[in-house]
């Protein structure tokens, strides 16, 4: 059988893993939010362009200079996250470089 004290004091010791984990996280949605905004943009300004059928009006310039416009602020908001990324992880690295590892696949031990 697992020893769950043992498991509930590695989970104690190793807060800056859980802060690095839940930085991790709201990182990866920030990050997957601002991807799909730029991607859906992108992909409407690629389809009024594509449109054989459709002459290019200026409002629809304008609305395609527009979505373009957003999109790059989007990409500016990515490239802040990412350096913003980049200091959290060097100061996690400062504080406890030792504990700052990939996570190996946790082994299951069945209970006999």
């Amino acid at each position: 059988m697992n020893n769950h004290s043992e498991d509930h004091k590695d989970i104690e010791n190793n807060t800056s893993d859980t802060t690095e984990h839940k930085f991790g996280d709201i990182v990866f949605k920030l990050w997957n939010d601002a991807i799909e905004r730029v991607t859906a943009n992108l992909k409407t300004c690629l389809e009024i362009l594509q449109d054989p059928e459709r002459p290019h009006k200026p409002s629809e310039i304008n609305h395609i200079r527009d979505m373009l416009q957003t999109s790059a602020e989007h990409l500016q908001e990515l490239l802040k996250l990412h350096e913003e990324a980049v200091k959290v992880r060097q100061k996690l690295d400062e504080k406890a470089p030792h504990q700052i590892v990939p996570n190996p696949p946790h082994e299951h031990k069945p209970d006999s």
